[in-house]
């Protein structure tokens, strides 16, 4: 991995850490005001964190991560929300598997056992949504 590389891949964590803070935060806010943390109202609550986290990404990485001007193109966009729309599926499901498909262990509680899902899913799409963002959406014409 080259220097400017390096670099793309520091600052897409960082644009990563406050899309998770942002994931998190939504969705712990849905699950606590409607005191859901499981079934098919866990899956409807982390679609609408992970879009808002989504949109949050697409803005910084954008700009900051891959030094694109301001702006953007229809087909960029559309191949954007394409790979967006892959890592949301892969999000969603692995969060929802693990929370749904795997019994929470004993002595740890359902929303404890809804955040470990959220993150693993956070790290599990992290190397796909780098690699499609940086060698297809946002790579240098």
């Amino acid at each position: 991995m080259n220097k400017n590389s390096m670099i793309q891949f520091f600052r897409f964590a960082l644009v990563g850490i406050s899309n998770t803070a942002i994931d998190f935060m939504i969705m712990n806010l849905l699950m606590i005001l409607s005191g859901i943390t499981g079934d098919i109202w866990f899956s409807v609550f982390k679609s609408i964190s992970f879009l808002a986290a989504t949109i949050n990404s697409y803005i910084w990485n954008r700009r900051w991560t891959f030094g694109r001007e301001p702006g953007f193109t229809f087909s960029e966009f559309t191949l954007f929300a394409t790979v967006g729309a892959i890592g949301a599926v892969l999000n969603v499901g692995i969060a929802s598997y693990i929370v749904n498909g795997i019994p929470v262990p004993s002595g740890i509680s359902n929303l404890l056992w809804a955040n470990v899902g959220i993150g693993i899913a956070a790290i599990s799409v992290m190397l796909w949504n780098f690699l499609m963002f940086k060698l297809f959406v946002f790579r240098v014409q």
